[in-house]
């Protein structure tokens, strides 16, 4: 288990990687695991993978997420001048816990920003968010459909899209490095 844990240390510090580690097939999460593991095991396997090609990767997908939930609140839009009230609250429901997914993303960023950085970036972007969920939260409160319509297209899009190309400008640089 001390090798494990030196060998993480190795990868992270000098590679600029982060792996797995596996025992007989069974991937470890933490160093518990491995110590319960590493006794009665006869095959230890080892991986890395440079932290900018994960980076990377999570970049790419967080803008995908982005992309499809400014779709999702586009629809929404229309979908609130026309639906019931229960359909879009439930979608209303399902685009925050997007939101929620993509907010929780940006202090895996560090590394690539500082924490100051990002704890400034995190409490600027929850602030404007703050903003427009209280005039949604109030819309849907009212009944409003028009209301919710305009909040959802005049204020919540352009925030989605100002995140999604903060994540693209992040993706850009983040390519640049490796590279």
């Amino acid at each position: 288990p001390e090798f494990c844990e030196q060998m993480m240390g190795v990868l992270l510090a000098r590679n600029l990687s982060i792996g797995s580690c596996e025992f007989d097939g069974t991937i470890v999460n933490n160093l518990d695991e491995a110590h319960v593991l590493y006794a009665r095991s006869e095959i230890c396997k080892i991986s890395s993978i440079p932290l900018a090609v994960a980076l990377e990767a999570a970049l790419e997908q967080k803008v995908r997420d982005a992309e499809k939930l400014e779709t999702e609140c586009e629809n929404l839009v229309t979908q609130a001048l026309l639906g019931e009230p229960a359909e879009i609250a439930a979608c209303w429901h399902g685009i925050c816990e997007e939101i929620k997914a993509q907010i929780g993303f940006l202090p895996r960023l560090s590394g690539l920003l500082t924490d100051a950085q990002i704890n400034q970036l995190v409490d600027r972007q929850l602030q404007d968010l703050g903003k427009v969920m209280h005039a949604l939260h109030a819309a849907f409160n009212a009944g409003d459909t028009l209301e919710i319509s305009d909040s959802l297209e005049l204020r919540l899009l352009p925030w989605l899209r100002q995140l999604r190309g903060f994540m693209e400008s992040c993706l850009v640089l983040v390519k640049n490095l490796h590279r």
